[in-house]
């Protein structure tokens, strides 16, 4: 009789039981949710160095759990209504800028852990030390002669770049790590009798190919260049290639 049900199964295209089946029994997906930091899509992620280091480490641990990685669009237009659909047991969100997320997350019931900020006590949070970080950057630099300096934030929101003159302000729109890593500057150039209010502040998406142009082009004077994100530096690396300047030496 099995062998007669097999057969028949085989001839209508049976491949098994509909897994989406499995999933309303069992309640579990066996699936983890990542949306990486920052508001952007998936490809952004992907072509940002630290952006696929952090999804492989993510995807190292999923694998050694048995469980399979969802990546979860970040962009301001889906990522709420992505956290309310998407079909995970749990989440890996990239920051907690938007209260409607970490909302969304706790109205799933679901477990959820934060990326690169402090969501509040009763929020399990992963840390950056962002401060201490730019601390030493400067004080590495400073340490080889410098001081113009150019700083490149980073901007939150999609559109060209941002240039705060000395003296204009800081950053119009920034992370809890974003500000943590000014402080650092801010303490590092007072340690060499500069203030951060005289340093020009290029804000400028990670990855923005105009970066670089837009620092050597208002800042020819600057010596030296603090960024807060590697895919940032290297565009940076890669204007002054086209231009012919060489760094360290120039």
């Amino acid at each position: 009789m099995r062998e007669r049900v097999e057969a028949a199964a085989r001839q209508l295209g049976y491949d098994g039981p509909d897994p989406r089946g499995r999933v309303l029994r069992n309640g579990k997906f066996n699936a983890i949710g990542f949306m990486p930091p920052g508001a952007y899509a998936i490809a952004d992620v992907i072509r940002s160095p630290y952006g696929r280091e952090l999804v492989l480490g993510v995807s190292l641990a999923c694998d050694g759990a048995g469980a399979t990685l969802s990546l979860v669009n970040g962009t301001e237009e889906t990522r709420t209504s992505t956290i309310r659909e998407a079909l995970v047991d749990g989440f890996i969100l990239g920051h907690s800028v938007d209260i409607d997320l970490i909302t969304s997350a706790q109205r799933r019931r679901l477990p959820f852990v934060i990326l690169e900020s402090d969501a509040g006590p009763d929020i399990n949070s992963i840390r950056i030390d962002g401060r201490s970080g730019a601390l030493m950057a400067v004080g590495h630099l400073a340490a080889l002669g410098h001081r113009h300096f150019v700083i490149l934030s980073i901007r939150r929101t999609s559109g060209p770049p941002i240039v705060h003159m000395p003296g204009e302000g800081k950053i119009t729109a920034g992370f809890q790590l974003d500000y943590e890593r000014l402080d650092g500057f801010a303490q590092g150039l007072a340690e060499v009798n500069l203030s951060i209010d005289d340093v020009p502040i290029i804000e400028t998406t990670p990855g923005e190919p105009s970066a670089g142009a837009v620092v050597f082009d208002r800042f020819p004077e600057a010596t030296a260049i603090l960024t807060m994100s590697d895919w940032q530096a290297i565009t940076v690396l890669d204007e002054a290639v086209r231009r012919g300047i060489n760094i360290p030496e120039h």
